[in-house]
């Protein structure tokens, strides 16, 4: 390793050229300075370095990786941090720079011409290259585009109210009804911002984590003198198409999923949009833990005039391609617009779209033609691109609001909303099969992409089918059972399944331990009455005994398949039925909260979903119009940290049917209340 009395000579000499040499009257620029190496050499497991670099990864993180690495490889050389010794001697010569990348070991700087001169002179400096600019913004459409409100679509449970179309299109609806929402998954957004405080559509949203990479701080969303009007609307708009959810306003493909939002983008007119901010958000994003990145941004342009040429879409080339491919050796699913330069003179996708690694979306109008906007392929080196197309053609999407009781809404286009759209049903995927890699998600969408058999170059594989997808790797389940309990205390539990293969209804069972821990009861689950429904009863529980269970079952193709997956070393449990306990509790909350229930209104019956940062006596209770109590769901039980469900069955404490009407819904612990609005409806 060279040491610091080394590179203090060559500085020394090196500054006193540069304090010599005679600068030119020129506005600096943002350009990458990348490095030789990381004056490591011999890595071991037991380097420093290593060390530092996997302190910095969290746990989730590392379990993604394990996905698509042995445990041996977690960690790599990308991980270690750039040379703190060629840092601190360019500080020394007055360059500070802006953004660090450890996977490409390199920084951005404000430079001139002469600067770059200078600084190409230095032994350990590699390339120096412009940042590259973002593409061009789709037009928001006027909410006149359309006059007539849809109507709840027979056959599906919730009501997606204008933005039907846009998930219909991809066959979401048909996931949802299956009980899958992207429950368990992190989506990372990489965006301008977002503004989802007092608004509707994000009531129920869980958020993270979340940094502005613009203003170096943790707030998304507009800052008064630090953000010009609007910046966060386009990263509001992306994030309210994934993860929005409002019945008869707008529900997002993926709802049930966890957010970690990154604000990478800055929309002054005089300070273009630049990739450096891109790279150091993905980065983030992988190392806290993320399964999906969904990016609706694309780069073009570099400073003076000098741009990426077509010829460098080849997928190895733009910086935030290299980026997006490094997370995706991670085990990162990274989905990205196509861009919108099909009516251009650019025409193609734009970066990091032309990753071979990363799902490039398209879009498509209601109707399924092409949008004229959408770019096509193929990349530079001739692969196939798009990947995949959704509706990009007046999507539904939130509007930042001062105020909930007038959340507001309109229609955008733009590739920036067909990519949410399918970053969601990739979670749907990733929601019934966590194991999956990457490619494996890809090869999902594409498969089962309508255009499969003959893909192109506007088209891709064709357009999403978020039904097909899910249950292409095998059978899929509804996240979460739903457990509910009759006057005489037996507890009655359901499950959907659903297999493309069609399930075989004779061979679906739940097989569950009581206080002794062994799983020697097994029950054969009978049909529902929706459809994929299956249920079964576990009779004489006692009022605080835990009961453990899972799920297995065979489809006609003789494939077997249990859940939770690795059932029964994990499972699903509930110590009073009333309250359910899932498996998942990695995402542990920071605040209490009391989420809408769903579906609303409701019948036969609707969930309740509380949230829990810290383990806590909890009741919840349904009261009618004037207060009084019509059913205790839970009573003062002590329930752990975590999003928990319970559900009202539409009956009073006695048993009996309630009539319908607006009732509401009270979750209370020693430390907060919330009370909450419902629509029964028989």
């Amino acid at each position: 390793m060279l040491n610091r009395r080394f590179f203090s000579l060559i500085f020394i000499f090196y500054l006193t050229v540069f304090t010599n040499s005679s600068a030119q009257e020129t506005a600096p620029e943002k350009y990458w300075v990348f490095f030789k190496n990381k004056q490591v050499h011999g890595l071991t497991k037991s380097t420093e370095l290593l060390e530092i670099a996997k302190s910095k990864i969290s746990p989730r993180a590392l379990r993604r990786r394990a996905k698509v690495r042995k445990d041996d490889n977690l960690i790599d050389k990308r991980d270690l941090p750039v040379s703190s010794v060629y840092l601190s001697s360019l500080e020394e010569l007055g360059y500070k720079p802006l953004v660090v990348t450890n996977w490409l070991n390199g920084a951005s700087f404000l430079l001139t011409p002469p600067d770059i001169e200078k600084l190409k002179k230095l032994p350990f400096i590699k390339r120096i290259q412009p940042v590259g600019r973002a593409g061009r913004k789709p037009t928001p459409q006027d909410l006149k585009a359309r006059s007539i409100k849809l109507k709840k679509p027979p056959n599906h449970n919730f009501d997606y109210g204008f933005s039907f179309i846009q998930n219909q299109l991809i066959n979401v609806p048909k996931v949802h009804d299956l009980g899958i929402t992207g429950k368990g998954v992190w989506i990372g957004m990489l965006d301008t911002g977002f503004k989802r405080s007092n608004h509707e559509v994000f009531e129920n949203l869980n958020v993270i984590a979340e940094f502005d990479f613009v203003n170096n701080d943790g707030v998304t969303e507009n800052e008064e003198n630090q953000d010009v009007p609007g910046q966060h609307n386009h990263g509001t708009q992306t994030l309210s198409t994934v993860g929005g959810f409002k019945e008869g306003k707008l529900i997002g493909s993926a709802f049930g999923a966890s957010f970690l939002l990154a604000k990478t983008e800055i929309l002054q007119n005089e300070i273009p949009a630049e990739e450096d901010n891109w790279v150091a958000g993905i980065e983030w994003l992988e190392n806290r833990g993320v399964d999906i990145v969904s990016s609706s941004l694309g780069y073009l342009n570099f400073p003076n005039q000098s741009f990426y040429s077509p010829a460098d879409m080849d997928g190895n080339t733009a910086v935030t391609t290299k980026a997006a491919d490094i997370a995706v050796s991670r085990g990162v699913v990274v989905v990205n617009s196509a861009g919108n330069e099909g009516n251009g003179p650019w025409r193609i996708i734009i970066a990091p779209a032309d990753g071979d690694s990363v799902i490039a979306v398209g879009a498509v109008n209601s109707d399924s033609t092409l949008s004229g906007f959408s770019s096509v392929g193929p990349s530079a080196d001739g692969r196939t691109k798009p990947d995949v197309v959704a509706m990009g053609s007046l999507v539904r999407v939130a509007l930042p609001s001062t105020d909930k009781l007038s959340s507001q809404y309109n229609f955008s286009s733009g590739t920036s909303f067909s990519c949410p759209l399918t970053a969601g049903v990739a979670a749907l995927v990733l929601s019934a099969h966590p194991n999956l890699t990457p490619l494996e998600v890809r090869d999902a969408l594409r498969i089962t992409a309508d255009r499969a058999a003959n893909p192109d170059n506007s088209f891709g594989w064709g357009l999403v089918n978020a039904y097909d997808a899910v249950l292409f790797h095998g059978m899929a389940f509804s996240n979460s059972p739903d457990v509910s309990v009759d006057s005489n205390r037996d507890v009655k539990v359901k499950i959907k399944v659903a297999s493309r293969f069609g399930v075989d209804p004779n061979q679906v069972s739940l097989v569950y331990a009581k206080s002794d821990g062994n799983f020697n009861k097994e029950i054969s689950m009978v049909r529902g009455n929706e459809i994929n429904e299956y249920s079964a009863t576990i009779t004489g529980v006692a009022g605080e005994e835990k009961v453990n269970f899972y799920f297995t079952t065979v489809d006609s193709s003789g494939a077997e398949a249990v859940y939770p997956l690795n059932a029964p070393d994990s499972s699903f449990s509930f110590v009073d039925p009333n309250v359910f306990v899932d498996t998942d509790l990695s995402e542990i909350p920071e605040s209490f909260g009391l989420a809408q229930n769903y579906p609303n209104p409701f019948n036969p019956s609707t969930n309740i979903v509380y949230i829990l940062p810290v383990q806590s006596r909890v009741t919840v209770s349904i009261t009618n119009l004037l207060g009084q109590i019509v059913r205790t769901l839970i009573a003062g039980k002590i329930i752990p940290a975590g999003r928990h469900s319970v559900t009202w069955d539409g009956t009073d404490d006695s048993g009996n049917f309630s009539a319908s009407g607006v009732y509401f819904y009270q979750f209370q612990t020693d430390n907060f209340r919330d009370i909450k609005k419902m629509l029964l409806i028989r």
